[in-house]
């Protein structure tokens, strides 16, 4: 049996009583899910944020550079396979990284150009944390926003929308 029992439309054109609870409830649900994903998200991106501004950057010389293909997905994407080495304060730090080139021909072309610009004893750009200088990534891009946002405010539009249209319902209930 639904949670709702499925009531025909009043003859009027009014909603029932279990129409207008049902929007009431996933308006509130939707509104307590925006507030939890508005967290997570905007956490992510402090996160991500706090990396940009906190890691440092230096160069790593580039010890190994191939092309990769997965064969157990049939899109057959492309990665390109770097591993490299890195100093700090004289120490000496290894690294690897995989960039995803494309899928089929298009990704083994872009994935075998890479692998020139990328070749072995040439330098990359690289960002590390000065608190553990094992901790490091080859892009350190400030985080878009934009998406995240676009995204959100849509969520948050829904869940409005959905509240809204419970208590428009309201008046038909009558005192």
């Amino acid at each position: 049996m639904p949670p709702f029992p499925r009531k025909k439309p009043n003859p009027d054109g009014r909603p029932s009583k279990y129409h207008i609870q049902a929007n009431l409830i996933s308006g509130v649900g939707l509104i307590l899910l925006s507030f939890y994903a508005t967290h997570l998200i905007l956490g992510d991106m402090r996160r991500e944020k706090l990396v940009h501004d906190t890691f440092v950057a230096t160069l790593a010389q580039i010890t190994d550079s191939r092309t990769d293909v997965d064969r157990n997905i049939p899109a057959r994407p492309y990665y390109l396979m770097l591993n490299y080495n890195y100093s700090v304060g004289g120490k000496p730090y290894a690294g690897a990284t995989s960039l995803k080139t494309g899928d089929g021909a298009k990704g083994q072309a872009n994935a075998e150009h890479m692998a020139q610009k990328y070749r072995v004893g040439s330098y990359l750009r690289i960002y590390y944390d000065p608190a553990n200088p094992v901790d490091n990534t080859p892009f350190n891009a400030p985080p878009d926003t934009t998406t995240a946002y676009l995204v959100l405010a849509g969520f948050w539009l829904f869940a409005i929308a959905m509240f809204i249209r419970g208590i428009a319902g309201l008046r038909y209930l009558g005192p």
